[in-house]
């Protein structure tokens, strides 16, 4: 069933209405009425006339408008409004709108319940004003008319309603963008006064949503949607904006160092390479000392061998962000400072020894090549705490020993290790890279290898010494004692063999020798220095002392001493030493080795550091 009011200037089209009201089965109200000020703007000049029949049809939910008479009207010109809601589209937003034509709009679409209010706005002009409307609920009677004018030629029984638009959403935000967390202020800027508010910021969080102008904190990265909803008593708008805010990570704090590894002391050069635009920089260089802590590429110097551990804090306005790089620098002891602190006195590829014994309780030895029974000179003995053969080791008859009963320390092999024919003494741990095999000698310490075990039948372990093994344990038929198999454990693994990781330090500058009192000859004395090429002596001289010797490319050969003996250093990095005497007290570094020729030589430790005053003076 359908209500309405009709109100038009032209009789002649009544009758024509009252047929279209009879097809369509409804009561229909025709209104036309004069222009009237919409929204407190000024009445638009050169109004047009319009004669208009507005009905409605419950039955199929539809409001029709019936152009009836006046004028014709443009597109963009008029608007027409259903319960102060802009529903010109749904008219079908006609390019003309002339007399006959009817503008239809199903309004099931929006409502289940009829419209009350229905108005035709022209805004043509410099303001807005209604050219015709119909009040389904609150106007059931009453005739008005509109002349060509728009002035009004009777009075109507109801009441002509000015029209109250629903609110148009619009708001700003500042910032648009920035580093995580992001705080932004939003602002509405919404018309047609609304009542109520409901923002969605894009990131799930509803905190201060229903207010009207918020305030939000983003706490994550990322390209966020927001949408303002604003509401009235007559209807609701939403306005969206797409990737509206971008909140960016914060910037790294990355950086790098070059070198990362080598002897000390190292100077390393960090650069930092953060992302953004920090105002200040904080490092942690891992070692303590904070010079150049504060700048944005520091150099820095380590001067102690060790695993280093460094960060960078970048500050940025608001914010900072700190990035750790675990055991980043690694620092190894220099040349210098590993003889020094390991207490090593003999550096080479070969120990071949013809005296009686290699004494240094708190020493080491490095031969950087392989070890036999004919290098020890048959039962010679290396009596000192730590030893590393690069190579492996066969001891067959004869008695030479290796390590010290005194302070016991460890043996490195690597490659295999052979102790057959001949009572020896082995004092520590033992490191075997390859196989393992046993007969006459006394085991003082654990042995871990790294292969197979071979027995003979008369080894010796001490009561709390082990053999650990990976490979597979072969011994004699009938072998006895039994419980010597017993100490002998296969494991899965062992720990492996580690050796230096050193290479010979190449001599100074010539004129650095000749600075500090170095010559180029002479027959050894007491605090004699030489630097040269070679050095050769092969007569008879008194017992010296605190002798240095640096063979620049060539070998060092000191033999003729007879029963005189000679203490210091001697360092050849391209050759050999050569030495036949009573003994030899000191340290003795040489790329092809140590030869002692002398039967009966004692050859004894002494710790590189005591024979210069200061660091500034180690000759290598």
């Amino acid at each position: 069933m359908g209500r309405g009011q009709v109100m038009n200037g032209n009789d002649r089209a009544v009758s024509e209405v009252i047929g279209s009201i009879l097809l369509i089965s409804v009561v229909v109200i025709g209104v036309a009425v004069i222009g009237v000020l919409l929204m407190s703007h000024p009445t638009p000049r050169n109004l047009p006339a319009l004669s208009a029949v507005i009905s409605e049809d419950t039955a199929q939910k539809t409001i029709s408008i019936y152009h009836d008479g006046g004028d014709t009207l443009n597109r963009g010109d008029f608007k027409i409004y259903v319960d102060g809601n802009d529903r010109t589209t749904k008219f079908g937003d006609p390019a003309t709108w002339s007399i006959g034509q009817t503008l239809t709009f199903r309004y099931e679409e929006y409502s289940s319940d009829p419209p009350g209010l229905v108005q035709i706005v022209y805004t043509g002009g410099s303001g807005a004003t209604v050219l015709a409307s119909s009040d389904f609920g609150f106007n059931p009677s009453g005739t008005l008319t509109t002349g060509p004018t728009g002035s009004a030629t009777s009075t109507p029984t109801g009441t002509t309603t000015t029209p109250v638009p629903g609110p148009v959403a619009n708001f700003t935000a500042s910032p648009l963008t920035g580093i995580a967390p992001l705080t932004v202020q939003f602002t509405d800027h919404s018309t047609n006064s609304p009542t109520s508010w409901s923002w969605n910021f894009g990131d799930g969080d509803t905190t201060n949503s229903t207010k009207q102008n918020p305030v939000h904190t983003y706490a994550n990265p990322g390209n966020y949607t927001v949408s303002l909803t604003v509401a009235n008593g007559v209807g609701s708008n939403t306005s969206t904006r797409t990737n509206y805010i971008t909140v960016n990570p914060l910037p790294s704090a990355d950086f790098t160092g070059t070198p990362t590894a080598g002897p000390a002391p190292l100077q390393v050069n960090f650069s930092a390479i953060s992302t953004g635009t920090p105002t200040a920089w904080s490092w942690s260089f891992g070692d303590g000392n904070t010079t150049g802590a504060s700048q944005q590429n520091p150099v820095h110097l380590y001067t102690v061998a060790g695993n280093y551990t460094v960060s960078l804090t970048t500050t940025y306005p608001g914010s900072s962000n700190t990035t750790t790089k675990t055991n980043y620098i690694q620092v190894t002891n220099g040349f210098v400072n590993f003889i020094i602190d390991q207490n090593v006195f003999v550096y080479g590829n070969a120990l071949d020894f013809a005296g009686g014994q290699v004494t240094g309780p708190d020493a080491t030895i490095v031969i950087t090549g392989p070890l036999s029974t004919s290098d020890l000179n048959g039962g010679a003995s290396v009596a000192v705490k730590t030893i590393y053969i690069d190579g492996s080791v066969y001891l067959d008859h004869g008695s030479a020993g290796l390590g010290t009963s005194s302070n016991t320390g460890a043996i490195y092999v690597n490659g295999d290790m052979t102790l057959w024919n001949g009572q020896r003494d082995i004092y520590g741990t033992v490191y075997v890279a390859g196989n393992f095999k046993l007969k006459d000698a006394k085991i003082h310490g654990t042995v871990y290898v790294n292969g197979d075990v071979t027995l003979g039948n008369t080894p010796t372990l001490d009561s709390n010494s082990y053999i650990y093994y990976t490979g597979t344990l072969t011994v004699p038929q009938n072998y006895n004692p039994p419980e010597i198999v017993a100490k002998c454990i296969k494991q899965a693994t062992v720990p492996p063999v580690t050796m230096p990781d050193q290479t010979i330090a190449p001599v100074k500058s010539d004129d650095w020798y000749t600075s500090r009192g170095y010559v180029s000859n002479g027959a050894p004395t007491n605090y004699l220095k030489i630097f040269a090429d070679g050095y050769t002596s092969n007569s008879w001289v008194p017992s010296a002392s605190n002798v240095v010797i640096i063979a620049k490319s060539g070998d060092i050969s000191i033999t003729g001493l007879g029963g005189s003996s000679l203490s210091g250093v001697l360092y050849a990095p391209n050759g050999k030493v050569t030495f036949s005497g009573n003994s030899f007290t000191g340290v003795v570094i040489a790329r092809d080795g140590f030869f002692v020729t002398s039967g009966g030589t004692t050859v004894t430790f002494t710790n590189l550091a005591n024979y210069f005053s200061s660091p500034d003076d180690y000759p290598f």
